[in-house]
C-alpha cells in the first residue's frame, strides 16, 4: 500500500509540475471573449446571447460554454473562470493518464517513466503550453481524448455505453470532432448484439440530443453560426486543401518535436498495437488532420492539430505499457521514441521563432500576437493591454451606452470589446461569426478572394448597419462617444430615414 502510495505522489508531482508551466505561459485569446461574453450575458440576465435579443450561436464549443457558465456562478470573473478551469483541467488529466497506465503497465516504475515522458513531450510543444489556456475549450478536449484513450486500452469496446458517452462529450466539446471519435463509434456499433445494447448506446447519446433540441429550439438551428461563417470562405476544396497542407507545414516547421511526436508515437502504435479500440482512435486521431486540411487549417498556429497530438502520445504510452516481444521494435521502440523527440526538440530550437509576426499564409502564434492579453500582463497592468486601440476605447463606450441607453456599433474584433464594455453596446461582428446575416452573405461579398484562415472578411450594406442604428456609420462617430454626445443616435435616425432604409433581413 505504501509503495502505491509513492507512486500515486510521483504522479501527483509530475501533474502538479505541468500545471505550474502551463500556469506561467496562461493567457486569454481574443476568440475566447465571444464565449464569455455570451456567460456574462447569462449571468445578467439576458440569456445566452452574444447581443441581447439577438438569439445566434457564435460559439462552437458547448460543453466548455456550460462549463463556463457552472464556474462563473462560483468565481465574480468569467475571465478567471475560464483559467481555473483550463488550469484545474490540465492537473486532472495529467493525473488520468498517469493512473491509466499506472493500471496497465507491468511495473509502477515504468507506467511513472512513461508518464514522465508524455509530460515532457507536452510541456515541449509551445503550442500545447500555450492553449492548455487561451480560455478555449482545448483543455477540456484533451482530457476527454486521454480518457477516451485509457479507457480503450483498459476495456476495448466492450463498455459500448461509456464510450458512447466520452464520443458524444467530445462532439459537444467540437463539432467537428465528429471526424476524430466516427472510428470509435463503428467499432462499438459493431459489437452491437441485442436492442439491449442500442438502447444503451441510445441512452448515453442523450446529452447530444439535448443540446440538439435546445439549439434549434433556443438559436433557430443546430448548426453553429461560425460554420456558416468559414465554410466556403475559399473558391473550391482544392485552393482550402493547400491552405490546409499549409498549416500543417507551419506546425512540423515551428512546433518541429511536437508535430515529430505525433510520427513517432504513431508509428509506435501501428507497429506494436493489438488492440481494435486503440487503432480505432488512432485512425480518428489522422482522420481529423485530414479533416483541418480539407476545410484549410485555421490562422492559430497548430491548435487545429493538438487533438491529434495528444490522442497520439496517450495512446503511444499505452501501447508501451504493454509486454515488449522480441520484435526490434517491441524490445527498442522506447529507446528510439525518445532518441528522436530529442532529435526534434533539437532541430526545433534551431529554427529561429518568428514571434508575434504573422505568416505570408497567414498563420500566426496568437499567445506571442496577444502579448497584453497573458495572466502576468493582466496582473501587472492590472487589465488587458491589446494590439487594438478599441480596448482602450472600451470604458468609454460603456459609459456612453449607459447615458444614451444602449448604443450599436460594428467591429471585425468584437470578444475583448464587446466582453469589455458591456451588453448595453451591441457589436456587429463584420466577419459574421455572431451575426447570422453576415455569415450567411454569399462569396461574392468576400473583400479578399483568398482571404486569410479565419478572418472572412465581407463587404457589409450599409442598409444592413443602418437598419441596426450602428453609429459607427456616422463621421465622427468616436469624438462623439467620448465626449459623451448622444446626438450622434439621433443622426443615425436622420440617415436611415433620408435614405429610406429598411431591416435587412
Amino acid at each position: 500500500m505504501l509503495k502505491r502510495y509513492s507512486w500515486f505522489l510521483a504522479i501527483t508531482g509530475l501533474a502538479a509540475a505541468v500545471t505550474m508551466v502551463v500556469a506561467a505561459h496562461a493567457w486569454w485569446s481574443e476568440d475566447c471573449f465571444i464565449t464569455l461574453r455570451y456567460v456574462a450575458n447569462v449571468l445578467g440576465g439576458h440569456g445566452a446571447v452574444f447581443n441581447p435579443g439577438e438569439y445566434v450561436q457564435g460559439y462552437t464549443h458547448p460543453l466548455w460554454f456550460v462549463l463556463l457558465l457552472l464556474v462563473s456562478h462560483l468565481l465574480p470573473d468569467p475571465m478567471f473562470a475560464a483559467m481555473s478551469c483550463s488550469l484545474a483541467l490540465t492537473f486532472i488529466a495529467v493525473i488520468v493518464l498517469g493512473r491509466g497506465l499506472l493500471r496497465l503497465a507491468a511495473s509502477p516504475g515504468k507506467a511513472v517513466a512513461l508518464l514522465g515522458l508524455c509530460c515532457l513531450v507536452f510541456v515541449g510543444s509551445e503550442m500545447w503550453v500555450s492553449f492548455q489556456t487561451s480560455g478555449l475549450e482545448n483543455a477540456l478536449s484533451h482530457l476527454l481524448i486521454i480518457v477516451l484513450v485509457i479507457e480503450c486500452g483498459r476495456h476495448g469496446t466492450r463498455r459500448q455505453a461509456r464510450l458512447t458517452l466520452l464520443c458524444c462529450l467530445l462532439c459537444l466539446t467540437r463539432p467537428d470532432f465528429v471526424v476524430l471519435t466516427c472510428p470509435v463509434m463503428l467499432c462499438v456499433l459493431a459489437r452491437v448484439r441485442r436492442v439491449r445494447d442500442l438502447v444503451m448506446i441510445c441512452l448515453a447519446g442523450t446529452p447530444a440530443i439535448v443540446w440538439l433540441c435546445f439549439a434549434a429550439a433556443y438559436y433557430g438551428d443546430i448548426i453553429p453560426n461560425t460554420a456558416y461563417a468559414k465554410v466556403g470562405m475559399y473558391a473550391d476544396w482544392l485552393t482550402a486543401s493547400r491552405q490546409g497542407m499549409a498549416y500543417v507545414g507551419d506546425w512540423f516547421k515551428h512546433d518541429t518535436m511536437a508535430a515529430g511526436a505525433v510520427v513517432a508515437f504513431a508509428a509506435i502504435v501501428l507497429l506494436r498495437c493489438r488492440s481494435r479500440a486503440l487503432l480505432a482512435c488512432l485512425s480518428g486521431a489522422l482522420l481529423h488532420v485530414a479533416w483541418v486540411i480539407w476545410v484549410g487549417g485555421d490562422f492559430m498556429r497548430g491548435r487545429m492539430l493538438l487533438p491529434t497530438f495528444v490522442a497520439s502520445v496517450a495512446l503511444g504510452a499505452v501501447v508501451m505499457c504493454e509486454p515488449a516481444d522480441g520484435r526490434p521494435v517491441g524490445r527498442y521502440g522506447p529507446s528510439i521514441v525518445v532518441a528522436m523527440l530529442a532529435l526534434l526538440f533539437g532541430v526545433g530550437a534551431a529554427i529561429p521563432d518568428p514571434g508575434a509576426q504573422v505568416s505570408s499564409i497567414g498563420i500566426v502564434d496568437e499567445r506571442a500576437f496577444y502579448e497584453g492579453y497573458h495572466l502576468a500582463a493582466y496582473r501587472e497592468n492590472g487589465r488587458l493591454i491589446g494590439p487594438y486601440n478599441e480596448l482602450r476605447f472600451a470604458d468609454a463606450l460603456r459609459a456612453y451606452a449607459e447615458k444614451s441607453g444602449g448604443v450599436t456599433i460594428h467591429s471585425r474584433n468584437p470578444g475583448t470589446l464587446g466582453y469589455l464594455a458591456g451588453p448595453d453596446v451591441a457589436i456587429i461582428d463584420t466577419l459574421g461569426l455572431t451575426d447570422s446575416f453576415i455569415a450567411k452573405l454569399p462569396r461574392s461579398y468576400l473583400v479578399d478572394k483568398h482571404p486569410r484562415p479565419g478572418h472572412p472578411d465581407k463587404y457589409v450594406p450599409v442598409a444592413y448597419l443602418a437598419s441596426r442604428s450602428d453609429i459607427s456609420i456616422i463621421d465622427g462617430w468616436v469624438n462623439a462617444v467620448y465626449e459623451g454626445n448622444t446626438s450622434i443616435v439621433a443622426r443615425v435616425a436622420q440617415f436611415r430615414d433620408a435614405h429610406g432604409v429598411i431591416r435587412v433581413r
